[in-house]
């Protein structure tokens, strides 16, 4: 069975049950409930804060099995109720609910979380091929509850993905949500995703602050950068500059509102920073998209 054959097969069952937990969960969890989810989510400043917010988020939906953190000797543990076990014979949704979370938070990251234990409660099978496929780690048999088990180190990762690509990713569910991350993005990656997520907001984000949000060092910024060929000044630059072009082609804005949104001072250092970029000025771009 392929991807994008067990994708829609479970978004049959979504449809035909009204239920994302189809069935296993203490109560139904409506269509639409992990996208809602989701987007409660994202907008977190970075991990620490996304599983605080999931843990308010699963008392306040009783559908939802109520995820408890703890952290100490530098790993943090999360683990949760299990659901209907007793009807999980082969531990399908077992697996499930430890990929689903798993997969959740190397979305929200954009970035591979490697765990160092998962925690399972039943006992060992006579193969593991499956959890060692699924998870690629470690696992711990009998244990209480359904856990993952991973560095503190990860909770201060930022989240960087935009509510566009949310959309995408719930358009496409449950496809991004079946295979283990692979690779994880560069540092200038996820430099550009901030230096975006401030212009959207009318802002430039400066170096202490994107380097707080990666839980670096300032120097450790410049150094990773410079081993990307590449400098905060640089993908700062070009994403004012697409940024700038996009809205004169579109032609909804004045240059002087584009300036100002852009965090320039007035429209002529706008102009001459466009100049410099382009070989032209602002002007010879507005209204191409007519």
């Amino acid at each position: 069975m392929t991807e994008e054959q067990a994708s829609q097969i479970l978004r049959a069952l979504w449809r035909l049950t009204d239920d994302e937990l189809l069935g296993m969960g203490a109560h139904p969890l409506p269509r639409g409930s992990f996208k809602l989810i989701c987007y409660g989510l994202i907008s977190a400043d970075n991990l620490d804060g996304a599983l605080q917010r999931a843990s308010s988020f699963s008392a306040a939906i009783p559908a939802m099995p109520q995820l408890q953190t703890s952290s100490q000797h530098g790993e943090v543990t999360i683990s949760w109720d299990p659901l209907d076990i007793a009807n999980d014979h082969d531990h399908l949704w077992t697996f499930a609910g430890i990929a689903l979370v798993h997969r959740l938070m190397a979305w929200a990251l954009a970035q591979p979380v490697n765990l160092s234990r998962v925690e399972l409660p039943f006992p060992q099978p006579r193969s593991t091929e499956m959890p060692d496929l699924v998870f690629g780690a470690p696992q711990v048999y009998d244990s209480a509850k359904p856990a993952i088990v991973f560095s503190t180190r990860l909770l201060q990762a930022p989240l960087v993905l935009t509510p566009e690509e949310l959309e995408i990713f719930i358009a496409n569910s449950p496809a991004g949500l079946l295979a283990r991350p692979k690779g994880a993005p560069s540092t200038s990656a996820h430099v550009r995703r901030l230096v975006q997520q401030g212009l959207r907001k009318g802002r430039r984000v400066e170096s202490a602050e994107i380097a707080e949000r990666l839980a670096i060092s300032q120097q450790t910024l410049r150094r990773w950068l410079a081993d990307d060929d590449t400098s905060l000044r640089q993908l700062r630059d070009t994403e004012i500059r697409d940024a700038a072009i996009t809205a004169l082609v579109q032609g909804d804005e004045s240059i002087s509102e584009i300036s100002t949104r852009l965090g320039f001072s007035e429209p002529s250092a706008f102009t001459r920073a466009f100049r410099r970029w382009t070989g032209s000025p602002p002007s010879a771009y507005q209204g191409r998209a007519n």
